[in-house]
């Protein structure tokens, strides 16, 4: 016991009777005599942000003047509503709230019966914090008696609430998906509105209703597997202490494949039976081609793939004179379409 809690029992015990809910005050009493406890709440269920008020009472009682009743309780769930403690008429009382505990501290003042038989010892109301199941539990009560004498006794008992979270956010519009759908090209969340403040939103992008591995941003650049799918979007409003609220866009068209370009470039005179040596390069807007390329010469074509980066070189021997034409083509994989170039050759 501390020293603050002996300075009032104490005094109250020269003083005057007081309120109080004590177990098994008498040594020696028989277990007929034995004080039975209960802890209540004011609500079974209740909405984050709600308050309970919980009870403790007792039976079975013989002369307690003066009493500290702690309540404890989890200090993430719950918080203690400064000065709702109240005791037995007829008294003085006080809530001490510190760690997670509540000491209920009463004392009568004088000419006040002590307290005999059934009681209400305390009551004390709490703020909900957190969704959940919250526990109050009466874990001690010290008590001082009209004999002088005093008892403590442990975990009188527990009342448990279970706290729902607040309704989640409702997007006040449908959320919308900005940008064209085509391999490369990047769409984007346009912002949504919700009508709780302070809402934040999380991303799912879609493929034809699937959700897409990793794509958890507000943005998603499409690629050769979209191809042919329509991409859609679902927003989650996160807001703490509701449920999660959800809203979907509606879907894009069908995604088609990267437009193409083609750079290609070799000498354009040169001298019958060397070699022309082909460079070239595909590119597409927001990604690298990939695929093959084909280069005809003389009704004569060579196939070839496209390095990582889109380029790659073909090389052959040039064997009549004359003014010819060499045909560079790419010939995509999915997701890209085809692309073509002609250049212009003199055989000396």
């Amino acid at each position: 016991m501390t020293h603050h809690k002996k300075a009032w029992l104490g005094a109250a015990a020269g003083l005057a009777t007081v309120s109080l809910v004590a177990a098994s005050l008498a040594v020696g009493a028989s277990s007929e005599d034995e004080t039975a406890y209960s802890v209540a709440t004011s609500a079974a269920s209740l909405t984050l942000g709600d308050t309970v008020t919980v009870t403790v009472a007792a039976q079975g009682l013989r002369g307690v003047q003066a009493y500290d009743l702690a309540l404890a309780y989890d200090e993430e769930q719950l918080a203690y509503v400064d000065d709702s403690a109240s005791a037995p008429a007829g008294g003085k009382t006080f809530g001490i709230a510190a760690e997670g505990r509540v000491h209920v501290v009463h004392t009568a003042l004088a000419g006040a019966a002590p307290l005999s038989g059934e009681a209400v010892l305390a009551t004390a109301t709490f703020r909900t914090l957190k969704p959940g199941r919250a526990a109050v539990e009466a874990s001690s009560f010290e008590a001082v008696t009209t004999d002088d004498g005093s008892t403590t006794e442990s975990a009188l008992g527990a009342a448990t609430v279970e706290v729902a979270a607040k309704p989640a956010p409702v997007a006040a519009e449908e959320p919308r998906i900005g940008g064209s759908p085509r391999v490369g090209a990047v769409l984007t969340a346009e912002p949504t509105s919700w009508d709780v403040p302070g809402t934040t939103a999380s991303y799912e992008w879609q493929r034809d209703g699937v959700p897409i591995d990793g794509a958890d941003g507000p943005s998603y650049r499409l690629s050769p597997a979209d191809v042919g799918a329509r991409l859609g979007l679902r927003v989650s409003g996160i807001k703490e202490g509701h449920e999660v609220g959800s809203a979907a866009s509606a879907p894009t068209e069908a995604v088609v494949p990267a437009a193409t370009w083609m750079a290609a470039k070799a000498k354009r005179s040169v001298k019958r039976g060397a070699k022309v040596t082909v460079r070239l390069r595909v590119a597409a807007s927001g990604a690298t081609p990939t695929g093959t390329a084909a280069v005809t010469y003389r009704g004569k074509t060579r196939r070839v793939g496209l390095k990582p980066t889109g380029t790659t070189t073909v090389k052959f021997t040039v064997k009549k004179r004359g003014r010819t034409k060499i045909r560079v083509s790419y010939r995509p994989s999915a997701g890209f379409a085809p692309s073509s170039k002609t250049l212009r050759l003199r055989v000396r």
